[in-house]
């Protein structure tokens, strides 16, 4: 008899701006609860948050529970090489690099399809909407999703 591999709980983030005091700090207690008490141990973070609070409260995390921190980046046909050079200074902060690769050149849709990628491979989402909503397209396909838990920071703090 053969046991399936379950993968692990996942959790993606992007749409996170305007950082705040008080968005860090519902971020932090929203992902502590996600890591302790749901057991979610993969983050996908767009790669453009290496530097900032939301990332340096999960590489804290990180350091008491095993959970992993992969960025994900969007280039369309990356030569290996290139990748491997353009991504370098991710790992770490992140234990691994993730591209979606979007099959376009257009950047407005690999930003599109890379969150769509995100939002496919993870079991909760972190985003805020409270300045910048979220792109009619993101709606929809969350909306498909009947098994995705969002987490909107922004609506938290309304």
């Amino acid at each position: 008899m053969q046991k399936s591999i379950s993968k692990p709980l996942a959790c993606c983030l992007f749409s996170m701006r305007p950082i705040t005091c008080e968005s860090l700090l519902r971020f932090e207690q929203a992902a502590t609860f996600l890591v302790e008490k749901q057991g979610v141990r993969r983050f996908y973070v767009i790669s453009e948050y290496c530097d900032t609070g939301y990332l340096r409260i999960l590489e804290r995390l990180s350091k008491s529970a095993e959970i992993e921190l992969v960025a994900v980046t969007h280039y369309t046909d990356p030569n290996p090489e290139w990748l491997e050079e353009r991504t370098k200074d991710l790992v770490p902060p992140f234990h691994r690099v993730e591209n979606i690769d979007t099959g376009t050149r257009l950047l407005r849709y690999r930003i599109l399809r890379r969150i769509k990628a995100m939002l496919d491979l993870s079991d909760y989402c972190f985003v805020n909407s409270s300045e910048y909503p979220l792109e009619k397209s993101i709606l929809v396909h969350i909306k498909k999703r009947l098994d995705l838990t969002v987490l909107d920071l922004g609506e938290a703090m309304a």
